[in-house]
Order: structure tokens, then C-alpha cells, then sequence
């Protein structure tokens, strides 16, 4: 049993390796600037089925500034005139939700309420939006909140709840976990097994007392 599992292992880290290029190409080819961007988006143009049916985007990012990943240089950044070159396509998105990405974070102050910083900045992209509303508008903001710290997370709920003017609807706290180096874990950087952790559970308890959304 020794022999085969190590022989999984080996097959199991080559593969981890190719989908790392695979990714890291993509990434490049995608995020390298804008013009590589679209032609790569260009290839395929399927037809709109209904274009006048109403859809929510219930899960983009926004991207403020330059940021890499796996140690790749790369420049982009994805706003408001991203989010509305992408949803008047032909479809006939009306509304968007936010799900957070680690952006826009204070500097300074508790480490716990730093997070708060991305439903401010999003908000400022809402308000932003309603300058035109025939376009789609950003009407919910999935924050994040360190649930790890249990009951005291309330506290962190209460602040984006503050910040986000009626749009702040829930947490997103991701818990992708591998012992393999090879593979990358989530951006919260999670322990393992995290939603079994009792400090975790008391946190999505503040959730549900304050009738806010859960995202995996």
C-alpha cells in the first residue's frame, strides 16, 4: 500500500504542476493588459438566447489597483467601466452583487476591521453607478469578516453593516485547505477542517442573528 500511495502522490503533484502552468498562462494571457484581454474574451461569441430577460450577477470582483499572483508582474485592474463593458453584452443584466476580494482594505487601525475597508470602497463604485441607471447597479456587497473570532465578529458584522448603507449582506470566508505546498489555498489562508472549528461556528452564529448571508 506504501508503493501505490507514494506513486499517487507523484502522479498526484505532476498534475498539481500542470494545472499551476495551465493557470499562470492563462493569468498572463488574460491580465497582461486589456487588448490581450479582450481578444482572448473575442474568441468565442456565442448568441444571446433572451436577451430581454432580467439577470442578477450574483457573484463579480472589482479590482482597484495592480496586484500578481504566483509571482507573475502583472498590471490590471477591473472597475465600474470593466463591470459595464463585460454586462452590456447583450444580456440584459440589471443588478450585480459584489463578493469580496481583498481589496481596498484599510491600513491602519484593528487588524479585525480592516476588512470594513472593502465595503467602503465598493460602496463609493455603487453611488458611483447610479449616475447612470440604465446600466447595471451594484445592490449587494459580500464582505469579509474573520469568523475565527467568534462572538467578538459581531462587532466587524455591525461595522460593514454601518459602511455599506443598506447594501452589506453577508461574509464570505473561504476555507479551500491542502497539506500538498503545490496547491494553493484559500486567500483567507484557513486552518484545516475551519468550519468545525467551535470559534467559527459561534461567528456564522452572529451571522444568522443579524440575518446576513454565509458564502463559502
Amino acid at each position: 500500500m506504501g508503493t501505490l500511495q507514494n506513486i499517487d502522490y507523484i502522479l498526484f503533484s505532476k498534475l498539481v504542476d500542470q494545472i499551476q502552468i495551465l493557470f499562470n498562462g492563462v493569468r498572463i494571457l488574460n491580465l497582461d493588459n486589456k487588448e490581450k484581454h479582450n481578444k482572448w474574451l473575442n474568441q468565442v461569441v456565442e448568441p444571446i438566447l433572451e436577451p430581454n430577460l432580467p439577470i442578477i450577477d450574483p457573484h463579480h470582483h472589482l479590482w482597484p489597483a495592480p496586484w500578481g499572483r504566483n509571482k507573475i508582474p502583472v498590471e490590471s485592474h477591473y472597475l465600474l467601466e470593466d463591470l459595464w463593458n463585460d454586462t452590456q453584452s447583450g444580456h440584459n443584466i440589471v443588478k450585480t452583487v459584489f463578493v469580496e476580494c481583498g481589496q481596498g482594505y484599510y491600513l491602519e487601525g484593528p487588524e479585525s476591521f480592516r476588512p470594513v475597508g472593502e465595503t467602503d470602497f465598493v460602496l463609493g463604485i455603487a453611488k458611483e453607478a447610479l449616475q447612470d441607471t440604465s446600466k447595471a447597479q451594484i445592490v449587494g456587497i459580500v464582505g469579509h469578516a474573520d469568523l475565527m473570532l467568534g462572538k467578538s465578529v459581531k462587532e466587524v458584522l455591525e461595522a460593514h453593516r454601518e459602511k455599506g448603507a443598506g447594501l452589506f449582506k453577508g461574509v464570505r470566508h473561504a476555507a479551500g485547505w491542502d497539506q500538498n505546498e503545490k496547491v494553493r489555498n484559500s486567500h483567507s489562508e484557513p486552518i484545516r477542517h475551519i468550519y468545525l472549528d467551535d470559534n467559527f461556528q459561534k461567528g456564522i452564529e452572529q451571522l444568522e442573528n443579524l440575518d446576513m448571508s454565509f458564502d463559502a
